[in-house]
């Protein structure tokens, strides 16, 4: 039977054109590799070099084998490469769910950073509901997702969290829009364009109206954030979107305040627990991570 050793010794002949050089270059003594030579002509049936002085060259017979020799090697040299590429992290796939606030707003730059990093790997990004995210995350359909988590679930780990406030979008026209910062008790009776109140947002909001006693008049719920915010804009009712909503779609025709008591987004970094993450998907959580808290902190 044909030994992986003994090929590797009648290719690096044939490759350096004599025995010496060969086992120079496996490393190995001249009889170690006149041995193995010796014993690959046993099992092919037919004679691989002869002598011609001090020399060997190899017979048309062995040059034929060359051929199929190399193709195997060119197998085994492109594992290699992949290998090397995995190992090094210049190739893979990153699958990366996001919510679509964070879709507009600190997605790109995240990327761009990655990309920086390892400029020949694929990415696909996804833009989801939190929900939607939580449960794909969950069952390893996404290497790294950005979402609400309000409680720890045991399928997800948490790498990192950040909280931006919420703040009021509507038009400079508006009467509130004159005021340094806006209240709960200042939109008691002003219509209101909130996100659908199966968010996390919403039922944060709800609830904080509910505390100041305050029944508020919601004229549309809308989702996702940006066309809460589009919606203002339009003059539709006061929005209350996240500032990262706010800040990447900002225009002249519409005007941002701080919303009183402060009511806070948050989001976090997750990915799918009992999966261990690839080389990439480990580095790429560390690179996501930096870039965002450098985001918001440049955009706070």
């Amino acid at each position: 039977m044909l030994r992986g050793r003994q090929i590797e010794a009648f290719r690096a002949v044939m490759r350096h054109g004599g025995i010496s050089r060969g086992a120079e270059v496996m490393g190995v003594t001249q009889p170690a590799v006149s041995r193995l030579i010796d014993g690959l002509a046993r099992e092919v049936g037919f004679t691989l070099f002869e002598r011609e002085g001090r020399g060997v060259v190899p017979t048309p017979e062995a040059h034929l084998l060359m051929r199929e020799v190399d193709v195997h090697f060119m197998g085994l040299d492109r594992v290699a490469a992949a290998a090397e590429a995995i190992r090094e992290t210049r190739r893979g796939q990153l699958r990366i769910g996001v919510m679509p606030a964070l879709a507009m707003s600190v997605t790109p730059q995240m990327i761009e950073r990655i990309v920086e990093v390892f400029p020949d790997i694929q990415i696909t990004l996804d833009v989801h509901s939190a929900p939607q995210l939580n449960d794909l995350v969950g069952s390893g359909q996404f290497d790294l997702g950005f979402a609400h988590l309000d409680k720890p679930r045991a399928d997800l780990e948490v790498v990192a969290a950040w909280e931006v406030d919420c703040v009021c979008v509507l038009r400079p026209d508006h009467p509130l829009s004159a005021q340094a910062d806006i209240a709960l008790t200042d939109l008691a009776d002003t219509p209101l364009v909130l996100l659908s109140f199966g968010t996390s947002t919403a039922q944060k909001l709800e609830s904080s109206f509910g505390a100041a006693g305050i029944v508020p008049k919601v004229a549309i719920q809308a989702q996702p954030s940006y066309a809460a915010y589009f919606l203002a804009a339009h003059g539709l009712g006061v929005g209350i979107v996240d500032r990262l909503t706010a800040s990447t779609l900002a225009r002249d025709d519409v005007v941002v305040r701080p919303l009183k008591p402060r009511l806070g987004y948050a989001f976090k970094l997750i990915r799918p627990t009992g999966i261990r993450p690839s080389l990439l998907a480990a580095g790429a959580a560390d690179i996501a991570s930096r870039a965002i808290t450098e985001f918001l902190a440049e955009n706070s």
